[in-house]
């Protein structure tokens, strides 16, 4: 029986991806909202998604790593008239910025069930939420209420066009690579919840996210060193090493040349730039924010993340050198 992936050529940055894939929770939400769909995700580009799960919360996990029974298990939702690129990332950013809240199933049945200004918990989560948020706050209304909206409000939106046929046949390798174990994004979200959690025994907060950890450390500098300590000992500054670990030709041009194929440099070499400079944004802008910050706020929490992030910023300009030279290298070999 065949299985089913996402196709990446025909899903773009900022897209909303829709679920059908489990027949139970697809005829509840039905019944309840009128529609088929019963999750929701944010695609980011570069083969990952955000979304809002129970368990652990909003999280960043790779889009390939997703089988499907059934080629209409999924659908995707595009803007009509984005203005422009950085609209897209504007959206993206502020998905991010949500990495690590946790999720409410009571909030999710509030959209449903009624609710009142009372009600509403801004420091948590549930899957449309999560995305009509992260428009919203990026400057794009999609729906008449971001805090409680349900797949049939995103799927009737104006402001969104239908994209279907977005699952394609998988092979075997691509199977076999969706089922993986123990991946560095694994590994990422467990030290994500671990460092929330002990921040929240800490401070006695309901912090959510890495930023509210950030925004805390600076109006309570006397739990500076505690909480540099346990990010420190959790393992969340080597998660990069995993990556080279595992990936070694993505930072060094003698080992990708011996393990890609020649036919294939020019395509991976275009792939890899576009990751690196997805992630070179990302890691310049945090660069500079606790640069910025640390000229005001003497902390070690911050002095970390600048070591970090200036890390990060060194291996993906590494991670670049190796995707130019390889398309010199392809472009070279291609003429003669």
């Amino acid at each position: 029986m065949n299985k089913y992936i996402f196709d990446l050529n025909k899903i773009q940055e900022g897209d909303i991806l829709l679920l059908n894939s489990d027949p139970r929770l697809s005829a509840i939400m039905k019944d309840k909202t009128g529609s088929v769909y019963h999750h929701a995700m944010l695609y980011t580009g570069g083969s990952s998604h955000i979304h809002s799960n129970k368990g652990p919360g909003v999280q960043a996990e790779n889009t390939r790593r997703m089988l499907f029974n059934n080629i209409e298990d999924a659908i995707a939702l595009r803007l009509r008239n984005p203005k422009d690129d950085y609209l897209i990332r504007q959206i993206i950013d502020r998905a991010r910025t949500k990495i690590g809240t946790e999720y409410s199933g009571e909030e999710a049945k509030r959209t449903v069930q009624g609710h009142s200004e009372s009600d509403f918990d801004p420091n948590r989560q549930f899957c449309t939420r999560f995305v009509a948020q992260a428009y919203a706050e990026g400057g794009v209304d999609i729906v008449k209420d971001p805090n409680y909206c349900t797949p049939f409000d995103l799927t009737n939106s104006e402001a969104l066009l239908v994209i279907d046929d977005v699952l394609k046949v998988a092979s075997l390798a691509e199977v076999s690579y969706a089922n993986e174990e123990n991946t560095v994004l694994d590994k990422q979200i467990q030290i994500n919840n671990h460092i929330l959690s002990n921040v929240r025994k800490i401070s006695q907060e309901d912090i959510q996210t890495i930023n509210q950890i950030t925004e805390y450390v600076i109006a309570n500098p006397l739990h500076d060193e505690e909480i540099t300590a346990l990010i420190e000992q959790s393992g969340y500054l080597d998660l990069w090493k995993i990556d080279i670990e595992k990936n070694p030709k993505n930072y060094n041009f003698e080992i990708f040349i011996k393990e890609v194929e020649e036919k294939k440099w020019l395509s991976a070499s275009l792939k890899l730039a576009d990751t690196a400079k997805r992630s070179l944004q990302r890691y310049e802008t945090n660069l500079h924010f606790y640069t910025q910050q640390y000229k005001i706020h003497n902390l070690a929490y911050i002095k970390m993340h600048i070591k970090l992030y200036e890390k990060l910023v060194e291996i993906t300009n590494q991670m670049m050198d190796v995707a130019k030279k390889l398309e010199v290298a392809a472009k070279l070999n291609r003429n003669q």
